[in-house]
């Protein structure tokens, strides 16, 4: 009879923004008793200005317990430097809200994904568009968490998966490789491990 897997979500970014040409990693995560794991990012540019360069994030393993001369990269997405359409929420947009309202929709289309920046960064949140009412409103394919009521929405955000088999590795860490990037941007992430049957 199969067993249900035991997993783990470990988070390695909480919803925050990262100032332009910062170097962001995670926390190291001690993997020494997991086979594998799954992470998951979301990325999205907090203005609409395109990123100076492009830029890239990397899973980083380490076969050691402790110390960091032995962290080897592993490429796991690019982040482009194409530039974002931001466009203010007009509505009072309640938690669990699918229907956006906004005043344009200059390039939001069906099938974007999109952050939606709130003055405080902690409640922002992303969201994928899967209706748009021109120059009226947008709905997303789920309901939004926080309130949204005068966010910004800025299309081109990014989801990065990766799954990392993890034997023979002691600890697990993610670098957001933006030092050159020269605009700010929001980012949230977990990784999943899979620690036993």
């Amino acid at each position: 009879m199969p067993t249900t897997p035991t997993k783990t979500t470990n988070a390695l970014f909480t919803m925050q923004q990262v100032a332009s040409n910062t170097v962001l990693k995670s926390s190291a995560i001690d993997v020494s008793t997991k086979w594998a794991a799954d992470i998951c990012l979301k990325i999205g540019k907090d203005n609409t200005s395109a990123f100076s360069n492009a830029w890239d994030v990397v899973a980083q393993i380490s076969p050691e317990a402790s110390g960091d001369d032995k962290w080897i990269d592993i490429p796991i997405g690019r982040i482009p430097t194409t530039a974002s359409e931001g466009e203010s929420v007009t509505g009072t947009e309640a938690a669990g809200a699918t229907v956006i309202e906004v005043a344009s929709t200059l390039n939001l289309e069906v099938g974007d994904k999109v952050l939606l920046k709130n003055s405080t960064a902690g409640n922002s949140e992303f969201g994928t568009i899967v209706s748009v009412v021109t120059n009226t409103s947008i709905t997303l394919l789920d309901g939004i968490t926080n309130a949204q009521t005068g966010s910004t929405i800025y299309d081109n955000a990014v989801e990065i998966y990766a799954h990392l088999n993890l034997e023979g590795v002691k600890r697990l860490r993610v670098a957001l490789l933006s030092g050159t990037s020269g605009q700010s941007y929001m980012v949230v992430g977990d990784a999943v491990t899979f620690d036993s049957f």
